[in-house]
């Protein structure tokens, strides 16, 4: 069984050009985790159990822009990232790009709010012999 994951990207300057890009990615699974990195701390995500090269989507986002600002992200063996938008990885070689796609750690210097993150992740679910 098959699951497909649509996006869609839609970039518009102001008095200039509008780019768009989108696709369906079909992949055997997905998972969906939200997550709350508490103030002034940070926490571990264990994100799927495979190797990197089966993973084809990674989108990261926070609940509230302003969150932004505070936050950082590190890949398992990586180093830290500041995290100032949404995280859009699509495809093994953008995936290529992060160290690991086992684990991830998050990071909130806020010492106001804690950030609610929301992760959907596209992989494979089987690995040939």
């Amino acid at each position: 069984m098959t699951e497909k994951i649509d996006w869609i990207v839609n970039a518009k300057v102001a008095g200039g050009p509008d780019v768009k890009a989108g696709d369906s990615l079909i992949v055997e699974a997905y998972d969906k985790i939200d997550v709350s990195v508490p103030k002034n701390g940070n926490i571990d995500v264990d994100l799927q159990p495979g190797a990197l090269s089966q993973v084809y989507f990674l989108l990261i986002s926070a609940s509230d822009k302003s969150m932004y600002s505070n936050l950082t992200y590190k890949p398992l063996n990586g180093d830290s990232i500041k995290l100032d938008a949404p995280l859009i990885l699509i495809g093994n070689g953008a995936i290529s790009l992060l160290a690991s796609a086992n684990k991830i750690n998050f990071a909130n210097a806020s010492t106001t709010d804690d950030a609610d993150l929301s992760i959907l992740i596209g992989r494979k679910a089987v690995v040939p012999p």
